[in-house]
């Protein structure tokens, strides 16, 4: 699964960005030191649990945009949706469309940040539960293999290990369970105990570890069971032109 999503897909496929879940009350920024959290307590919920939040990132390519408003204007009705942008001047645009579209552009939190993709669920932030509590999933992140081409696009700031993570998790007050491994949180998909995943990928994004040291921090950071590799991409998950 060697991809780089927001530069392959076709502009519908690449605003259908990756989604994670929190509760609305922690949609504020809150100045604190994120602490790291007690091992075994948290877990990613199931890919099918209700959530009560969307996450987005608000595309750099404008074309991409109005497909984006009318995501956000089908999920309203159902869940908040938080939209990361850029800067000033994307979260003006985006509040311009919305109102143009009559969405009112109130019900929407946006959070600025320096982004890798658009794909938030790859870059962060991927949120966990006990139940009770949220914390943050921090994989280290490598951009998709391609750091040179990622730092001449995106600038090398938004490069650090788990930079968005890490940034969040302090603006929110909410612990961190970290890694050194590296993982996009859109390879991997959940049950309740189980991680279904790439083993390719997961080799690739960190030559020279064991399979089995990978799998073990997988399964520490999400809080599951078991893991199902996957040895190819199934179709409907690799980038080619045509009808698949």
């Amino acid at each position: 699964m060697k991809r780089a999503r927001g530069w392959f897909l076709s502009p519908a496929l690449c605003c259908a960005v990756a989604i994670a879940a929190v509760p609305q009350s922690h949609a504020a920024t809150v100045d604190a030191q994120p602490k790291p959290a007690a091992v075994g307590r948290f877990a990613f919920p199931p890919e099918y649990a209700p959530q009560s939040a969307i996450w987005l990132g608000w595309s750099e390519d404008e074309s991409h945009h109005p497909v984006q408003v009318e995501m956000i204007r089908a999920l309203l009705p159902h869940v908040a949706v938080r939209v990361m942008v850029r800067s000033d001047k994307d979260r003006s645009e985006a509040m311009r469309m919305l109102a143009a579209a009559g969405i009112d552009a109130a019900r929407v939190g946006f959070v600025e940040h320096p982004l890798a993709t658009n794909w938030i669920r790859d870059s962060g932030p991927r949120f966990l539960s006990d139940g009770h509590r949220l914390a943050v999933a921090d994989f280290a992140w490598n951009g998709y293999g391609y750091p040179a081409e990622i730092r001449a696009t995106f600038g090398k700031d938004v490069l650090g290990r788990g930079a968005i993570d890490n940034d969040l998790a302090e603006r929110m007050a909410l612990p961190l369970v970290s890694s050194s491994i590296v993982a996009e949180g859109g390879a991997l998909d959940v049950s309740h105990d189980v991680i279904l995943a790439y083993r390719q990928t997961a080799m690739e994004r960190n030559p020279g570890v064991p399979i089995e040291e990978i799998e073990r921090e997988y399964l520490r950071l999400y809080g599951k069971k078991k893991i199902v590799w996957l040895t190819r991409a199934p179709l409907s998950d690799r980038v080619f032109s045509g009808p698949k």
